[in-house]
């Protein structure tokens, strides 16, 4: 197989690519004071062909792809610790007279496998809910809706769940890429980089704005949808001689 030309696993890379077609569009007129070729249509065809790519090689929707950090992501996981945080207080107060079961409880929904909930990290807040979710039907359920505790957030909870496991298995993808991809993908995949990259090194040649070429940076874009720069090698001592 043919070698990759890019940096990134290749989602990042098709993902990257797509962003710079976006902003290309933003100042499509500066754009195609570099190249007329490179109008509305250009560009839209550059979108669709990732996202045909994404869709049919990789497994992926477009428009279901989160980063990890989006503001509509932070805000589902400011609430989920809340309300996994009112459930647990709950629990621990109304099971306060059979401690047995209290711990069981918790440790079923995995409540208690970070001690401050608030503050818990991203991917273990993931491994509480998918906990919540899988051991909360049956006798835990009827055991809390029996003391009286509201059904509604216990339900949101599980909902949330679901948003958080689809989460994480997407930035899983975007984290590894897929490891065989064939020779006719890889040079599709090459080609469409090629393609792309020429527009950034034009813009980087040409654009009088910084900001402007900085649109259209392939690293730049590369670094937004999650790509970090592997850590450069120590170079070795050099033997110090013995006296």
């Amino acid at each position: 197989m043919s070698d990759r030309k890019y940096r990134g696993t290749t989602i990042q890379m098709l993902l990257a690519l797509r962003l710079i077609a976006d902003n290309a569009l933003t100042i499509i007129d500066k754009v195609k004071a570099m190249r007329a070729k490179w109008d509305d249509k250009y560009f839209q065809g550059v979108i669709a062909s990732i996202n045909t790519i994404l869709k049919n090689d990789f497994a992926l929707d477009s428009t279901l792809i989160v980063k990890e950090k989006t503001e509509e992501v932070q805000v589902k996981e400011a609430r989920a610790k809340d309300l996994l945080q009112k459930v647990k207080s709950q629990i621990e107060i109304e099971f306060h007279k059979e401690p047995e079961k209290c711990k069981r409880i918790l440790t079923a929904l995995g409540l208690n496998f970070a001690s401050k909930l608030g503050i818990t990290s991203q991917d273990k807040l993931i491994e509480i809910l998918v906990a919540f979710q899988k051991n909360l039907p049956g006798s835990i359920k009827a055991d809390l809706l029996a003391t009286g505790m509201d059904e509604q957030p216990i339900t949101e909870i599980v909902a949330l769940a679901d948003v958080f496991y689809n989460l994480n298995a997407q930035q899983e993808v975007l984290k590894t890429g897929k490891k065989d991809i064939s020779d006719s993908l890889n040079t599709k995949l090459n080609d469409l980089y090629d393609e792309v990259i020429t527009i950034s090194k034009m813009a980087s040649a040409l654009m009088d704005s910084k900001l402007d070429a900085e649109k259209l940076s392939y690293l730049a874009a590369l670094k937004q949808v999650g790509y970090k720069e592997p850590p450069k090698k120590a170079k070795p001592k050099p033997n110090t001689p013995t006296k």
